[in-house]
């Protein structure tokens, strides 16, 4: 368990900001698509 827990932040930093940023970016675009098409779907019916 040591061993994984240490790991995790070896990966956060070895990706930089500008990397970071951007996955968040594409997950926030991803997740105002997914409420968009909810709302779609509600006007539907």
């Amino acid at each position: 368990m040591k061993e994984s827990i240490c790991k995790v932040p070896v990966f956060f930093r070895k990706m930089n900001l500008a990397e970071l940023t951007l996955i968040l970016q594409q997950n926030f675009e991803m997740w105002e698509l997914i409420q968009i098409s909810q709302t779609f779907q509600n006007d539907q019916f």
